[in-house]
């Protein structure tokens, strides 16, 4: 269909079983992040008759909200194993640090093993 026609250039990167509900259910929160792209395609998604063109915008949103929030094209939705490193660590004696995918625990002070 011509809907589909005008969004066959956009690639997907995540496999979200139903991306048109998920970005429904969360509409408001992509709003808010006042993210560069989104309203336009916010916009045209709620434009579009056609299911599948519909789909393809709202995994777009999806997409383009990652990518926005990582900072990253790699971190993608697409069934290969994801490693999400979440942490709340309000020590003054020991931070992490990350480098080259690897997460460092450092103390402040030197430690002996003696």
């Amino acid at each position: 269909c011509e809907e589909c026609k005008d969004v066959s250039d956009i690639i997907v990167s995540n496999t979200i079983i139903n991306p048109i509900q998920f970005v429904e259910d969360i509409e408001k929160v992509f709003q808010s992040m006042k993210i560069p792209g989104i309203e336009n395609l916010l916009l045209k998604f709620h434009k579009v008759n056609c299911r599948n063109a519909k789909s393809t915008l709202a995994a777009s949103i999806i997409d383009t909200s990652i990518e926005y929030c990582t900072g990253s094209h790699e971190m993608t939705l697409d069934g290969t194993p994801l490693f999400v490193f979440s942490y709340s660590l309000a020590s003054q004696d020991v931070f992490l640090e990350f480098h080259h995918g690897q997460v460092n625990f450092k103390t402040s002070n030197l430690i002996s093993l003696k």
